[in-house]
């Protein structure tokens, strides 16, 4: 017998047991393509930062902004 284990970001506990040669190989091959990395640029992972820094300084001051407030302030 094997055994796979596969975190989740949930509470979440089930166990099965699978007997059926042919349909734990497509499971497996579904499990192992699902893994497909994802290309994140250069600028997607600046974005993010600077998303966390403003969060973090929303949190800080309680200060917010409207999409008009923001397309005003940079003459968008």
């Amino acid at each position: 017998m094997g055994q796979i284990t596969i975190e989740v970001p949930q509470r979440i506990k089930r166990s099965y047991k699978v007997s059926d040669k042919s349909f734990v190989q497509k499971l497996l091959k579904e499990l192992d393509g699902s893994g497909d990395s994802v290309k994140v640029s250069a600028e997607d992972i600046q974005d993010v930062k600077q998303a966390r820094k403003a969060r973090i300084e929303y949190q800080r001051t309680g200060e917010s902004s409207t999409i008009a407030e923001l397309r005003e302030e940079f003459s968008l």
